[in-house]
């Protein structure tokens, strides 16, 4: 597998950017949905849902390299993240914790990483390998067979019919096939759309159009809110070829914040950290002006990212120690 070694700032920026979807789609349906009055509730979260779709297409497209070191930085994020969470509890939110969840909530990062997208993820990682392999020297015709017969499992037999996997994605199969399709971008992001945001906007426009038309019709709401719809998976796609042939030079400051992004989802929607945030986006929603809110949740958003951030200097730097004892580097 040809796995491309330099991380670009374009794609680090559409990591970036990719999170900052994430983060928002989860006020929508975790902070704004359980109290939200009205129809078209699904109207306001879709131009937001490509965010993990593209994570997993920017995965395919770098490739995984499996090894002892990336597993074991990945568990390290995902247990220093769990102790974060305790630690936060106990001083901040004034939450006790037995003795022993201190040692069994870190030593579970394998089997309960912090949320189903980190779990699937993990298992995507073990499974690299197998795909790589697969992919490595492949034919355009050969990689073509290989995601069509993954959308017809995961789309056809999981959105669809409902049957054997997730018909909302959750599932390995969904990330299998974002893998794939990443991974395939690299051969076939040239092809002739000219500009491929432009169909990023007639796919959310369909969408917000066919949710005004029909607000309570299942299928136009599994359509807009399903990871596996084939709506949201085009939308990602596109969006993904719009920053491959954006011309950013190399940024140093844009790859040091994309390095932060997977943490930004560990502190915000694991433990009991994401029930206090969501309950003040929900009090907020319900005693605010809308002009309010806006300007209240933003400062919140931004605010979650910077603590982030900071905060992980220091799990970068524990690991730097870590590592060295471990792989003698």
């Amino acid at each position: 597998m040809a796995i491309v070694k330099q991380r670009d700032s374009n794609l680090e920026l559409l990591r970036i950017v990719a999170m900052s979807m994430i983060v928002i789609y989860h006020v929508f349906v975790h902070g704004i949905s359980p109290v939200y009055v009205g129809s078209h509730s699904t109207v306001w979260y879709v131009p937001f849902i490509f965010g993990v779709n593209l994570f997993i297409l920017i995965s395919g497209y770098y490739g995984i390299r499996l090894s002892w070191k990336s597993f074991l930085s990945l568990m390290w994020i995902i247990v220093f993240y769990k102790l974060f969470h305790l630690i936060v509890d106990t001083t901040c939110l004034g939450i006790h914790h037995v003795w022993w969840e201190w040692i069994v909530k870190p030593l579970s990062a394998p089997v309960s990483g912090g949320g189903w997208f980190v779990d699937i993820y993990i298992l995507l990682m073990l499974v690299s390998p197998m795909l790589n392999k697969l992919l490595n020297g492949c034919s355009k015709g050969d990689l073509l067979k290989y995601s069509g017969i993954v959308l017809l499992l995961d789309m056809g037999y999981g959105f669809i019919l409902n049957k054997h996997f997730d018909p909302y994605g959750y599932s390995l199969i969904h990330f299998v096939c974002l893998y794939i399709i990443g991974y395939g971008l690299k051969s076939y992001q040239n092809v002739s759309v000219k500009a491929p945001w432009k169909v990023y906007i007639l796919v959310v426009s369909c969408l917000l159009l066919v949710n005004f038309l029909f607000p309570d019709d299942y299928w136009i709401a599994k359509l807009s809110n399903s990871y596996a719809s084939p709506f949201i998976v085009l939308g990602a796609i596109f969006l993904f070829l719009t920053f491959v042939r954006t011309n950013i030079a190399h940024h140093p400051f844009i790859n040091f914040v994309a390095a932060s992004m997977f943490p930004v989802y560990l502190i915000h929607e694991g433990g009991n950290v994401s029930k206090w945030y969501y309950a003040t986006i929900e009090e907020w929603w319900t005693t605010l002006s809308i002009p309010t809110f806006l300007l209240y949740t933003a400062g919140f958003i931004i605010a979650l990212f910077v603590l982030t951030i900071s905060v992980d200097q220091l799990r970068k730097k524990c690991w730097s120690l870590i590592s060295c004892k471990l792989f003698n580097r």
